[in-house]
């Protein structure tokens, strides 16, 4: 499986807005409305600080940041089950140790 990339978070985000709405997205959350277990998956093939780079990427977005901080806050939380070490390597990242 190929790593992922914050342009195609991005992208993922897009359709799933397109497809269920703001609303949906901010009422539900991202794994409502978007296959949060396939980027999970992804993300997971990646060394610690590849998943930092991108996902603090992702955070950072310019263009509906309220959207792209959202699901980069549900991602992590959905990381939780990780490896101790992994889980700890992640967040010495401040972005993420906040999405927490």
């Amino acid at each position: 499986m190929e790593p992922i990339t914050a342009d195609e978070i991005r992208e993922l985000l897009k359709d799933a807005l397109k497809q269920f709405g703001e609303y949906s997205f901010s009422d539900k959350g991202a794994n409502e409305v978007m296959d949060v277990p396939a980027i999970i998956e992804r993300l997971g093939e990646m060394p610690p600080d590849a998943v930092i780079a991108v996902l603090e990427d992702v955070y950072r977005t310019k263009r509906k940041p309220a959207f792209h901080q959202q699901l980069v806050m549900d991602l992590v939380s959905s990381m939780d089950g990780v490896a101790d070490d992994r889980w700890e390597a992640l967040m010495t990242s401040k972005i993420l140790e906040s999405c927490y």
